[in-house]
């Protein structure tokens, strides 16, 4: 073998496509691979196309590669950052020591949305991270270098250092340089955030449309508008149907129509057996029959 890998691994958290019942693209990273490389030879890995952002962190030695065609060296004390669909070709060296870090952004859906972080437009330069002596980045590498040895059972922390070092890196990057994709997914994932965090935190009241506009710094008018044009909904129809989709679990665990409708706030079972029926097709006493109904069929 060229090279050993002291640990490798793959982490894949498959979220419930309803975790965020209405959310289009609220972005959650995950750690993919991790790899500590030790070279006992030269040895020369052929282009390759990303599919995934990686980190490359050279411990000992320069590192040597080519990106999209450019010769790049990189040093210890200093990180690369790839992207899709970037074609990376390796040369590594004698006795050198480098960790990779491959990570993918998912949506609520599960789906693979990985937009490109850097503007292409730039050169390759801007993709070099220089790691500043007792820096929160250089701080999060030491510790994932006492715990990359550990057993595989024991990786869930080093699983949190590793994401919270790429957003170490990412925040780091010149905001100039962003992608204005990526700009936007990361200001629509915070005001998803914001606006669950909001209808959690108020499950059981009316909906305050001008509360939750202050929260997002904007008008109720530009509010509504944004929630038109990401849910197809007002903001009181989105809590409401935020409402009826956890309160459907509810029933399913065996509560009293009357006593769910209670918890979220509900004037009266009537009303909630409305909305209900406007949300989920049907209410809530046929929807527990045709729960019924597929159980008996499993």
């Amino acid at each position: 073998m060229p090279f050993e890998s002291h640990i490798e691994f793959s982490r894949r958290m498959l979220l419930e496509p309803d975790s965020l019942m209405l959310a289009e693209k609220s972005m959650s990273l995950r750690l993919l691979t991790f790899s500590w490389i030790d070279c006992n030879e030269c040895y020369h890995y052929p282009p390759h196309e990303h599919k995934f952002y990686e980190l490359v962190i050279p411990r000992a030695k320069t590192y040597r590669c080519q990106v999209n065609g450019v010769e790049f060296n990189l040093n210890p004390g200093e990180v690369l950052f790839l992207q899709p669909p970037d074609l990376h070709e390796d040369f590594y060296s004698l006795n050198s020591e480098i960790i990779f870090m491959s990570f993918g952004i998912y949506d609520s859906g599960n789906h693979l949305w990985n937009p490109k972080i850097i503007d292409e437009s730039h050169p390759l330069e801007f993709r070099r991270i220089k790691l500043e002596p007792g820096s929160a980045t250089e701080q999060l590498i030491g510790l994932l270098e006492k715990q990359q040895r550990q057993s595989l059972g024991e990786t869930l922390g080093l699983c949190s250092l590793a994401e919270a070092l790429f957003w170490q890196v990412v925040t780091s990057i010149p905001e100039k340089i962003l992608s204005s994709q990526f700009v936007a997914g990361q200001e629509h994932s915070m005001f998803m955030r914001v606006v669950f965090d909001f209808f959690e935190r108020n499950l059981q009241k009316k909906l305050d449309v001008m509360e939750l506009a202050s929260e997002l710094q904007m008008s109720k008018r530009n509010l509504e508008y944004k929630f038109r044009k990401i849910f197809n909904f007002s903001p009181m129809e989105a809590f409401n149907a935020y409402k009826i989709q956890l309160a459907s679990r509810m029933i399913a665990q065996g509560n009293r129509v009357k006593d769910t409708a209670e918890y979220f706030g509900f004037s009266d079972q009537f009303y909630f057996s409305t909305v209900f029926k406007r949300i989920i097709g049907c209410s809530p006493q046929q929807w527990i029959k045709n729960r019924q109904k597929q159980n008996d069929l499993r």
